[in-house]
């Protein structure tokens, strides 16, 4: 399925169902640099702790704001490149709560989440 299609968006929400809960209830607006087709940014919500929405739309309301490349992206989901990381040297950008920003990527390596990762990351297509 293609990265960031309404389909992929609907398979990672169903992918993280089983990840432990680490956020607070939130909305993230994910901003892609690079991106083909003009696909370029992804809302996600997150309810009880854990992803319960994922859309293709501009979320106005987002209370934390990432920003990064397209490329980068796509190799977080692989597993290729470590958030921590691309935070680290400014490759991934924030505008927000750093609390929120700090448990989202500390859950990017648990046993739930690496897991849920690596199915979509089977399953995801480039445009």
């Amino acid at each position: 399925m293609e990265f960031l299609s309404d389909e992929w968006c609907t398979a990672l929400v169903a992918h993280t169902a089983g990840a432990e809960a680490v956020l607070r209830d939130i909305v993230i607006e994910v901003q892609l640099t690079g991106a083909p087709r003009g696909r370029g940014r992804i809302t996600l919500t997150v309810g009880d702790g854990r992803l319960v929405g994922c859309a293709t739309e501009r979320a106005v309301e987002a209370e934390l704001k990432l920003k990064a490349s397209h490329a980068d992206v796509l190799a977080m989901l692989r597993g290729d490149l470590d958030p921590n990381v691309a935070f680290m040297t400014g490759d991934l950008k924030t505008d927000g709560p750093t609390g929120p920003l700090l448990a989202l990527l500390a859950a990017y390596r648990r046993p739930g989440a690496v897991h849920g990762r690596e199915a979509l990351s089977a399953l995801t297509t480039e445009p």
